[in-house]
């Protein structure tokens, strides 16, 4: 999915350079002919992702996530000035509710964006976390995470 967005922006900005042309009617031009360059391409390369169809509602997702990641920087970087270093790191274990490995690399990618915690395994079961301060950990937080996440592949919880 990587590759398909810095192709349509690449080809977007060849197409306004070789044009030389930077009005609003210019930039609809080029982002209609680049969308019918990548979905000939995609037609004829062998289809497309599921990933890609999923990619607006995750970067939504992402960007919900703005005020927590940003209230976890402050409330470390507050940490850290008052010298009040009282953390207790420590390893979770979530148990994903789907078997969809997209899913869970997506979920992933997302609780690593949240200062102080990063997954450091994932397999068929679920994700190891390491937390920085494991009492500050909300099990209901990774819950509603895991939700959101499964929602934007359209897929339901398994038991």
């Amino acid at each position: 999915m990587l590759r398909a967005a810095a192709a349509f922006v690449g080809l977007f900005l060849i197409w306004l350079l070789t044009t030389q042309h930077v009005g609003a009617g210019d930039f609809a031009i080029a982002a209609l002919a680049v969308a019918g360059a990548l979905l000939l391409g995609a037609h004829f390369g062998g289809g497309v992702s599921g990933g890609f169809w999923h990619a607006p509602r995750l970067v939504l997702l992402g960007l919900s996530r703005v005020n927590t990641v940003l209230a976890g920087a402050a409330s470390t970087i507050r940490a850290v000035l008052a010298a009040d270093v009282a953390l207790t790191p420590g390893l979770v274990r979530l148990k994903t509710r789907s078997a969809d490995a997209e899913a869970r690399a997506d979920l992933a990618t997302l609780i690593s964006t949240s200062p102080g915690a990063v997954v450091v395994e994932a397999d068929a079961e679920g994700l190891l976390i390491h937390l920085i301060d494991e009492s500050a950990a909300e099990a209901s937080d990774l819950g509603e995470l895991e939700a959101r996440v499964l929602g934007a592949h359209g897929l339901k919880a398994s038991a």
